[in-house]
């Protein structure tokens, strides 16, 4: 990464690291994670779709079973991204009873 910053508005075509902490999580094995991000339509804020017009951009995985709080770290390819406001949607949990968190954030064009 060029830089760490904390800043809801990232370059199109710049790879963005993101990092969370998830605490309380109730030991019954593997957690999982998933992340989505999805293109915000101008006028219609709750509705979304995919970074190229079509299926929302996900990736999941499962957290190792732990005790302690457990840090996740990724990263975001945004390459092929278009500028614009995305919805970053992170949930943690099984499906049925995930805490889901949504922040918005702005794609812009490169500066350099």
């Amino acid at each position: 990464m060029r830089q760490i910053r904390g800043s809801r508005e990232w370059e199109s075509g710049e790879i963005a690291g993101a990092f969370l902490e998830v605490y309380g999580a109730e030991r019954a094995g593997p957690l999982p994670i998933s992340v989505q991000l999805e293109r915000r339509m101008a006028g219609h804020p709750s509705q979304t779709r995919g970074t190229g017009g079509g299926e929302p951009f996900s990736l999941e995985w499962l957290l190792p079973d732990s005790d302690e709080p457990r840090s996740v770290s990724f990263t975001l390819d945004l390459r092929d991204v278009e500028p614009g406001e995305y919805n970053v949607r992170v949930s943690v949990g099984p499906p049925a009873a995930a805490t889901t968190v949504t922040k918005v954030v702005r794609v812009v064009e490169p500066s350099g």
